[in-house]
């Protein structure tokens, strides 16, 4: 509850107060109240993980406003104006690389092809590994 949780709307805010809800519980499962001192409103819950680094494009519109018009895990990332649904990165850092000779190989293309909580780290060799925390 509060205007800086992910998912509240950017102001500016109406000047016309509304109150749609008082609390979480008051919203649909799935959703929070978000509180930004004037308007309350239910918005919904992002989904876990976080965005990718986005590399830079042609923008071409958005095609979600949020992460529930993301199929499966998801998420609505991008400058608004050119929001698309791609799948998060998991938590943590990859670790420091260490010196790779040898044949390039890619196991992985991202966080989601490694298993539990692993990271898909590095670029040749592209590989699996234990992430660190900061």
């Amino acid at each position: 509850y509060g205007p800086n949780l992910p998912g509240c709307p950017p102001g500016p805010y109406p000047r016309i107060c509304a109150r749609y809800c008082h609390s979480d519980r008051e919203c649909k499962a799935g959703y929070y109240c978000c509180n930004t001192g004037c308007l309350n409103i239910c918005v919904p819950k992002p989904k876990p993980g976080l965005c990718p680094a986005i590399r830079p494009g042609p923008c071409k519109g958005n095609v979600c406003s949020n992460d529930q018009d993301c199929p499966g895990n998801q998420k609505c990332c991008g400058k608004p104006g050119c929001r698309r649904c791609y799948r998060p990165e998991k938590p943590g850092s990859c670790p420091p690389r260490k010196y790779d000779a040898g044949v390039c190989v890619i196991y992985c293309v991202g966080d989601f092809d490694c298993p539990g909580n692993e990271k898909c780290c590095g670029s040749c060799p592209r590989r699996c590994e234990k992430p660190c925390f900061d």
